[in-house]
């Protein structure tokens, strides 16, 4: 599990951890505060049921966004799962268009690049958290009409 935090952002990168390991760790109280406060999550196990963990939520509290690294025969229930653990977060895809994000998966979305880090150009604005998908968000006016989150 790798936790990186850079100008006060915290990105969670957990491997292939599954639920009895996370439990186990989640016990250590020095990895439990290492872990509170993320803002990205990177679903661990590709997003499968095996990788699911309550705890780690509760834990560790409700990253902006959880990305998803997936191929395109994945586990399509986890988004609904990891989507109900996030705050969300704008995502801008390639074409520039911005929408409100729970969940990004490589699946749908393609690349996804992640930039943190500080605002030199304007220090009173603080940090900054950037996602870029690679592929256009086409349907993304239907989703919206019809209430849906991807």
């Amino acid at each position: 599990v790798v936790a990186l935090a850079y100008a006060g952002l915290k990105v969670l990168i957990p491997g292939d951890n599954e639920s009895p390991s996370w439990k186990e760790l989640l016990g250590n109280p020095a990895f439990a505060a290492a872990l509170r406060g993320a803002d990205v999550l990177v679903a661990p196990h590709q997003g499968r049921e095996v990788g699911y963990c309550k705890e780690l939520f509760d834990v560790m509290g409700k990253p902006r966004l959880v990305v998803i690294s997936d191929g395109r025969f994945g586990d399509t229930s986890a988004t609904d799962r990891y989507t109900k653990q996030a705050r969300g977060w704008a995502v801008f895809d390639a074409n520039g268009q911005k929408r409100y994000r729970y969940c990004v998966t490589t699946r749908n979305d393609g690349h996804i690049t992640i930039k943190i880090g500080w605002n030199e150009n304007n220090p009173s604005r603080g940090n900054f958290l950037n996602v870029i998908t690679s592929k256009s968000d086409s349907y993304g006016w239907l989703a919206t009409m019809l209430g849906g989150q991807f």
